[in-house]
């Protein structure tokens, strides 16, 4: 199997988003391209911000949108930012300070190995 040489314009996107970009872009129904803008949106404020953990702004997410679309996929910046569309409750992976389900919270695994064992 070959390794894709496919040039993805934005790494933290990913080449998926391209693809659903263009599977968007062929929508003629415009409420249905209009949701699908939205959904867009808010997917690629998600990826940006867990790539960049910073706050990233919807005129940025749009821009981004608009190139990757040609200028197809576009919505006003205003009514993006007064009705939050691009909303994203759980933008951020918690990457510190937490803990798994394997993990206890003196960061040992949780497995046979760790207990004490009792002397016969």
């Amino acid at each position: 199997m070959q390794y894709p040489s496919e040039r993805i314009q934005y790494k933290h996107y990913g080449k998926n988003l391209e693809l659903l970009v263009e599977k968007a872009v062929q929508i003629e129904d415009e409420k249905k391209k209009e949701e699908a803008i939205i959904y867009l949106g808010r997917l690629m404020k998600f990826l940006y911000m867990n790539w960049n953990r910073d706050s990233v702004d919807d005129e940025k997410i749009l821009q981004h949108l608009h190139r990757l679309s040609r200028g197809t996929l576009t919505l006003p910046l205003a009514r993006v930012q007064a009705e939050g569309l691009f909303y994203v409750p759980s933008a951020r992976l918690e990457r510190s300070g937490g803990t798994s389900r394997r993990h206890s919270s003196s960061g040992g695994y949780k497995g046979s190995r760790n207990k004490k064992r009792k002397k016969p």
